[in-house]
């Protein structure tokens, strides 16, 4: 079971991959977003004729923008998985740890218990050996 557990773990810890992917899709953000400032500059510089090319320009700026906050909030929302898994694995580690630990009580118990029933049965074979040797005096 602990094997399965630790398993699905080390499976769920591929969020990370989804933060590195993130911090690619903030980058081409900024990148975006300094595209459409240069082309908002350029629609500027053609004057009327280039009206049109602003506010896709300016569209353009604001997806860039949107898309770079929700990369930022999958982010926090990826990391808060990761310190949730990382939680669960410790928390997997002490719970086997613990296991371990009553086996080994056990283990310990269950040898004292069978030195203790041999000790039993030696003391009552010498008590048998001491009843049949009372047993020869008569009190008169």
């Amino acid at each position: 079971m602990e094997a399965s557990v630790n398993e699905k773990i080390e499976k769920s810890k591929a969020v990370k991959e989804i933060y590195r992917l993130t911090d690619e899709i903030i980058n081409i953000t900024e990148e975006t977003n300094l595209l459409a400032l240069n082309a908002s500059i350029e629609a500027a510089r053609a004057g009327d004729a280039g009206r049109g090319f602003a506010v896709i320009a300016e569209e353009i700026g604001k997806l860039a923008v949107n898309s770079g906050q929700a990369a930022e909030q999958i982010q926090r929302v990826s990391a808060e998985v990761v310190q949730a898994v990382e939680a669960v694995n410790i928390a997997v580690e002490e719970s086997a740890k613990g296991i371990v630990s009553v086996s080994e009580m056990a283990v310990n118990l269950s040898n004292s218990i069978s030195e203790l029933s041999g000790r039993a049965s030696n003391n009552e074979v010498i008590a048998d050996e001491l009843n049949a040797e009372v047993g020869k005096f008569k009190l008169d």
